[in-house]
C-alpha cells in the first residue's frame, strides 16, 4: 500500500524508526519538547523528610532522639506532548532539617505526574526522662515511601537510646520502613529504597550528641539526632532530595528538505532544491503541470546524499508552470513537496502532453496558450508528409481536444499545432 504525504518548506516526512532518550532531573527546570516526540513517559520521586532534631534536658542525663523521616513517594504516568512544548517542572530540594521544629519533603512535578515528599520525624526535648520522637510517614503515590523508625517505645534509664531509621524512596515497589528504637536491636538501620533506584533512609546514629545522618536521593529520609544531657541542640538528618526522570521517543525521518524553488530565465525554469536529511530516499522526480492538478513527470534524478540538487526545464509551458518534487523511497512509497508557480514570459504556446502514447484509435492532446486565438493541428509522418488538418479556436490557458487517428498506419508521427504567431511539435507512436 503506498503510502503519500504533503510536503511542506522545513516539514520532515515519513516515520521509519525511533530512537528512545532518557533525560533525569536532579533540579527544578525546564525542558523543550523535540522535534518528533508526542508522548513521554515521566518518573517522579518526592523528596525525603528530614529527621526529628533533639535538644537534651539542661540538668541530668536524661536523652533525647528526633524521630526518622520518611521517605519520599514514587510515581509514574504517560503524558502526550507536542514538540516544542516548554514544560516547567520542579524537582524536590534537600529537605533542610531543623534542630527544633518537624520539616516534611516536598513534591516533585512533571506536568501532570506528582509524587509526594515524605514527612519528618518529630523533633523533641527531654523533660526530666529519656524521651524519643515518632517517625514520619512516607509520602504517597503510585509507590509510597517508607515510614521513618521511631523512638518513641524508649523508657527507663538506658543511656544508648538511639533515633530510628529513616523511610526509604519507593519505585516500583513501596520504600522499605526504617526500624524503630529498641534496646536490643543495637544502631537502628534505615529502610531500603524501592526497587529501581528508590533512595535508602539514613540509620540511626550509635552515640549520643550527634546531628542526624542525611537520607540518600532520591527520596531517602533522614535520621533524628541524638543529644546528649546539658541542653545539647542537635539536628536531624536531611531527608534526600527527589528526582524526575523522563523517556520519549524521538522520531527518525528519512528527509528533511529545506527547500524548493523555481525561477524563470530566458524561457527556461531553473529548479533548485536542498536537503539536510537524506536516508532510504531513491530518486526524485519533477513533475510539472498546467492547471494544478495533472502532473507530469519530466525530469527523474538519483538521491546521491548530496545538500543540494538542481534541474533546469528548457521546454516550459507558456504562460503558468506549476513543478513538484516527488520524492520516492527505496521501498517504493513516497511524499510530495509543496507545490512552485513561476510564469514564462517569452513563450505562449506550448503542448503539455498527448495521450495514450502510442495509441490505437484516439489521441488527447493537451496544450497552453497565453491568449485565445485560432491554431492549425496537423499530423505529419516521418516523411514530412501532412497527413491531416484541422482548425481549431483555442482559448486563453489549457485546452484539450481529442483527435481521431484509427486511419493511421501503424509508425511515428510528428503532431504539429500552428498559430499566428507560434509552432509547437510533439511526436506520438500509433499502433
Amino acid at each position: 500500500m503506498r503510502k503519500i504525504f504533503t510536503l511542506s518548506f522545513l516539514m520532515m516526512v515519513f516515520l521509519i524508526g525511533r530512537s528512545q532518550t532518557t533525560d533525569v532531573f536532579t533540579t527544578s527546570g525546564s525542558f523543550t519538547v523535540p522535534a518528533g516526540v508526542t508522548s513521554i513517559f515521566v518518573e517522579a520521586w518526592g523528596s525525603g523528610g528530614s529527621g526529628g532534631g533533639a535538644l537534651g534536658q539542661v540538668t541530668g542525663s536524661f536523652r533525647a532522639i528526633g524521630g526518622a523521616g520518611g521517605g519520599g513517594a514514587y510515581n509514574s504516568g504517560i503524558i502526550s506532548v507536542t514538540p516544542g512544548d516548554v514544560i516547567t517542572y520542579t524537582v524536590a530540594p534537600q529537605t533542610l532539617a531543623s534542630s527544633t521544629t518537624q520539616v516534611d519533603g516536598s513534591s516533585s512535578i512533571f506536568s501532570t505526574v506528582s509524587a509526594s515528599g515524605g514527612v519528618g520525624g518529630v523533633a523533641v526535648a527531654a523533660a526530666g526522662a529519656h524521651i524519643g520522637g515518632a517517625g514520619g510517614s512516607g509520602g504517597m503515590g503510585l509507590f509510597n515511601g517508607g515510614n521513618g523508625g521511631s523512638a518513641v517505645g524508649y523508657t527507663g534509664t538506658n543511656v544508648n537510646t538511639q533515633p530510628g531509621g529513616g523511610g526509604g524512596g519507593g519505585t516500583m515497589a513501596a520504600g522499605g520502613n526504617g526500624q524503630d528504637w529498641n534496646t536490643s536491636a543495637g544502631q537502628a538501620t534505615g529502610g531500603i529504597g524501592g526497587v529501581n533506584d528508590g533512595g535508602n533512609g539514613a540509620s540511626g546514629r550509635a552515640a549520643s550528641g550527634n546531628v542526624g545522618v542525611n537520607g540518600l536521593a532520591p527520596g531517602g529520609g533522614g535520621s533524628g539526632a541524638y543529644a546528649a544531657a546539658s541542653a545539647t541542640q542537635r539536628s536531624g538528618g536531611a531527608g534526600a532530595r527527589g528526582q524526575i526522570r523522563i523517556t520519549y521517543s524521538a522520531v527518525v525521518l528519512p528527509i528533511k528538505l529545506e527547500s524548493f524553488t523555481a525561477s524563470s530565465r530566458a524561457n527556461t525554469v531553473n529548479l533548485n532544491w536542498k536537503v539536510s536529511t537524506e536516508i532510504n530516499i531513491s530518486t526524485y522526480e519533477v513533475e510539472r503541470s498546467a492547471n494544478v492538478k495533472d502532473f507530469t513527470s519530466i525530469s527523474t534524478q538519483s538521491a546521491i546524499n548530496i545538500t543540494n540538487y538542481s534541474f533546469i526545464d528548457d521546454s516550459p509551458l507558456g504562460g503558468f508552470n506549476y513543478y513538484r518534487l516527488k520524492i520516492v523511497e527505496n521501498d517504493g512509497s513516497f511524499s510530495y513537496s509543496a507545490v512552485q508557480k513561476v510564469k514564462v514570459d517569452g513563450k505562449s504556446l506550448s503542448i503539455n502532453a498527448i495521450y495514450p502514447n502510442p495509441a490505437i484509435n484516439n489521441i488527447t492532446v493537451s496544450f497552453n496558450n497565453n491568449i485565445a486565438t485560432d491554431a492549425s493541428i496537423q499530423i505529419i509522418d516521418f516523411n514530412g508528409r501532412v497527413i491531416s488538418t484541422s482548425r481549431v479556436s483555442i482559448q486563453e490557458g489549457l485546452t484539450v481536444k481529442s483527435i481521431n487517428v484509427s486511419n493511421l498506419t501503424a509508425g511515428f508521427y510528428m503532431l504539429r499545432i500552428t498559430t499566428k504567431e507560434e509552432v509547437a511539435y510533439e511526436k506520438f507512436i500509433k499502433l
